[in-house]
Order: C-alpha cells, then sequence, then structure tokens
C-alpha cells in the first residue's frame, strides 16, 4: 500500500523525467538542444531504481535528434516508464531554430509535441482501499493526454545557459499529501540549466560542470550540481549531487567516433526509508553519418 502511493505520486507529481547523465544529451530536459552536435545522434537509455524493491520503477528512453538545412534541426523522443502496476509512455517529436549571432556564438529554440498515454494494471489490484482511492479512478480516467514542451538555449564559447518549460498544457496531477488533485499552471514549472566546458592543462584534460535546477508546483524546488573530467577524449569520470536525494557517481567510455557508453549510480536515496540499494543508469550514444552543416548566421 506504502509503496503503491510513492509510485502514483513520483510519477505524477513530478512532470520530468530525472536523468543522471543529462549532459551526454541535454535534450532529453530541453529541445533547444536538438541538433547540437551538427551530425545525427541516436541516445538510448536504461535506468533501474530502488534495486531489491519488486515494482521499483525501470525506466527506457529512446531519442534521436538531427540537424538539417537552413538552421534547422528536428528530433523524436520515446518514454517508456513502469513502477508497480502504473506503466506510462509517450511519444514526442520536435523543431528547432538556430540563429547564428556570430562564429561561435548562437541562441536556439526548441518546440516539442505529442502524446502520453497511462495503463494501470487493474486486475493485478486486491486490496479493496487502493481500489476505493479517487486517485485510482482519477489516472484511469485520464489515460491519454497531449503533451507539449519549449525550450531556449543560449551558446556562447562553450557556455550554454537554457531555460524549459517541461509542459505547455495545463493538467491535472496528483499530489504527494493526501492524493490531492493539483492543477499544474505551465509557467510555475520550469527548468533552468547551465554548464561550460573547458581544458585543462594541455588540453588532454576537458571539465564540464552544469548546474541544474527545476521549479516544480507538487515537489520542492531542487538544485542539482553535476561536474564531469574528460580524459583525452576517451573516457569521462565524475559525480553531482541531487538537493534532497543524493550523490551520484558517473564513468563513461568514448569508442572511436562511433558511439559513447555512459553509466551511473545512485546512491540509496532519501526518499524511501529502508531501500536495500540504489539506482543504476545505462546510456548509449551513437553517432550516425557525418557532420552536417548546422552554422549560417544570421544576416543583420
Amino acid at each position: 500500500m506504502i509503496f503503491w502511493g510513492v509510485a502514483i505520486n513520483s510519477s505524477y507529481g513530478q512532470q520530468t523525467p530525472i536523468y543522471s547523465q543529462f549532459f551526454l544529451n541535454p535534450y532529453v530536459y530541453n529541445p533547444a538542444f536538438a541538433g547540437q552536435n551538427g551530425r545525427s545522434v541516436a541516445f538510448m537509455s536504461y535506468r533501474k531504481q530502488w534495486i531489491g524493491i519488486d515494482g521499483a520503477p525501470e525506466t527506457s528512453t529512446l531519442s534521436f535528434h538531427t540537424p538539417t538545412k537552413r538552421n534547422i534541426a528536428l528530433g523524436g523522443t520515446i518514454y517508456h516508464d513502469k513502477r508497480s502496476l502504473l506503466k506510462s509512455t509517450s511519444v514526442a517529436l520536435s523543431f528547432t531554430y538556430k540563429a547564428i549571432l556570430s562564429e561561435h556564438q548562437y541562441i536556439s529554440f526548441g518546440l516539442s509535441g505529442g502524446v502520453s498515454m497511462n495503463n494501470i494494471q487493474l486486475e493485478n489490484i486486491n486490496d479493496p482501499a487502493i481500489l476505493s482511492d479517487p486517485a485510482l479512478f482519477d489516472l484511469v480516467d485520464n489515460n491519454l493526454n497531449p503533451i507539449a514542451s519549449f525550450g531556449i538555449n543560449y551558446h556562447i564559447n562553450g557556455f550554454n545557459l537554457g531555460f524549459t518549460l517541461p509542459s505547455l498544457f495545463k493538467r491535472e496531477v496528483v499530489g504527494i499529501e493526501q492524493f490531492a488533485t493539483i492543477e499544474l499552471d505551465p509557467i510555475n514549472n520550469y527548468t533552468i540549466m547551465s554548464s561550460y566546458k573547458f581544458p585543462l592543462g594541455g588540453g588532454s584534460l576537458f571539465l564540464e560542470p552544469h548546474v541544474l535546477y527545476r521549479v516544480t508546483e507538487t515537489l520542492p524546488n531542487q538544485l542539482e550540481v553535476l561536474a564531469v573530467l574528460h580524459v583525452k577524449d576517451l573516457i569521462w569520470v565524475g559525480g553531482s549531487y541531487r538537493q534532497e536525494y543524493g550523490a551520484t557517481a558517473l564513468l563513461g567510455l568514448n569508442i572511436k567516433d562511433l558511439m559513447s557508453v555512459g553509466y551511473a549510480y545512485e546512491f540509496a536515496n532519501t526518499l524511501v526509508d529502508g531501500v536495500p540499494d540504489g539506482t543504476h543508469e545505462v546510456q548509449l550514444k551513437i553517432n550516425i553519418g557525418k557532420s552536417k552543416e548546422f552554422t549560417k548566421r544570421v544576416t543583420r
């Protein structure tokens, strides 16, 4: 009963999925990052939370984005989340425009839209208290919803500053206290991201710090800081700390210019007492084709 409540609240009280390795693919948080690598890229990630608990959250994500002509990039994401008796799937496509201000300076704007689908396995629920919970019927009645997000990113000489509205539609969700229904206002739910990648020493080492701040109506605002050390463009190691959650260790490998494999381990979090283990996350990045021109300067 307790875990069922946690599963519902963590799924619907939080609009934006959490990724420990978002630095590999910031597009999952902000559609304005589509095409940032100058080539077509596919990403696959898998997260398994709260190891040792039956029905613990499992999240799989597949995303793809590519630059096209005239400073336009296109992308798409398929997201599937399973926790306890609840399954959620969303599909979204995105359009991004990149306005080049100078050789190393640009602003990009991204818009994505799609649909989310929720499914609850009612046949596996035997507890009358759960079956009579109004939150359960609210989720069943709202199992298909349109989704949309908007993002903007400013880039100059390796520094990025981004802003995202994860949802452009008002929607009712189940809050974290007493299953109260809350209507989310898109303007009051947003994410701010910043990062900067710079060389150390002779140029074989690069340090990449990130700062991310989430504002939501259903959970306390959350600050996350992350730092990654890249070694000869071959491996990377790093760590992060997420406010009111805990620390994460990061490790990754670049395989020539073809793909990258990353692993993250989130230490046992503070959200649920008695969690026997933390969270594992694996991400695969695949580079497709050659770099494409995505740098047409804006005429004045």
